[in-house]
């Protein structure tokens, strides 16, 4: 190999390893949609042929931070089939097990969990693990359409600790302008 090329391979190794290990890894921020327009046209649509629905999935409110939260819909060709909506929440975070069971909106109501899955991400000797846990709340779109002016915020509790999430009412407005009735 010549020596030019090798050199520029040690570098770029040298470089990567270097990010690598100081953890400089620049992560581009997810712009936050300014209106009901822009949030309808962040809204990801695509077509199960198999399942024969259309799935939707809405902008992540969690995007610029290590949660996820969106809303997510299902839409089956069968008129028949009621459409699913759904709120989608995985929550990263860095201690004891929360264990989540449960959820309430600010107004007291108990929402339909769903618990998905748990994770154990990275550990370190002095900082202990990273969990994320997945889960689900089943909502309408009734519901949806009635939180349009005042957003939803709710808590999701388990047996050591909880957490709070919050979607804007305009997030929800652009959702349901995708969706059809």
């Amino acid at each position: 190999m010549p020596a030019a090329k090798t050199r520029k391979l040690f570098v770029l190794a040298a470089l990567a390893a270097t990010v690598a290990m100081t953890g400089c890894v620049s992560v581009p921020q997810a712009k936050r949609p300014a209106d009901i327009n822009e949030y309808a046209a962040a809204v990801v649509w695509k077509r199960d042929d198999f399942k024969k629905r259309m799935e939707f999935s809405s902008f992540d409110e969690g995007a610029n931070t290590p949660d996820t939260l969106f809303m997510r819909a299902y839409k089956f060709d069968d008129p028949k089939v009621p459409s699913i909506y759904q709120i989608y929440v995985a929550d990263y975070y860095v201690d004891e097990w929360r264990f989540y069971t449960s959820a309430n909106d600010i107004n007291g109501n108990r929402m339909d969990f769903v618990q998905i899955a748990r994770d154990v991400g990275s550990c370190g000797s002095y900082t202990g693990c990273s969990k994320t846990e997945h889960l689900a709340l089943n909502v309408t779109r009734e519901y949806l359409e009635a939180h349009v002016a005042s957003g939803i915020k709710f808590q999701v509790s388990g047996r050591a600790g909880s957490e709070v999430f919050s979607i804007p009412g305009v997030a929800i407005a652009g959702f349901l302008k995708v969706i059809p009735k």
